[in-house]
């Protein structure tokens, strides 16, 4: 019966132990820059608008307010109880 030697599994062991010597804030900033930048990649690709409803809404609220004094949007009333 041969013994066979079990090679240790390569990861987050052999990562560990190269970052033994640097300074834990220092990989923590790494960390936290490498996630930003991949989060903000991310958000990059996703299309959304740049002006949300109810940034229109208030507008709209605003302009008739000014115009006419009644709380309209786009020439209708609001139907919701809470203006602002």
């Amino acid at each position: 019966m041969a013994t066979e030697r079990i090679a240790a599994p390569r990861g987050w062991l052999e990562v560990s132990t190269r970052l033994r010597g640097w300074p834990l804030a220092l990989v923590v900033a790494g960390v936290s820059a490498l996630v930003l930048v991949v989060r903000y990649w991310i958000a990059r690709r996703i299309a959304t608008p740049w002006i949300l409803l109810d940034e229109v809404i208030y507008s709209e609220l605003a302009k008739s307010l000014a115009s006419n004094g009644d709380p309209l949007v786009r020439g209708a009333s609001i139907s919701f109880p809470s203006l602002l």
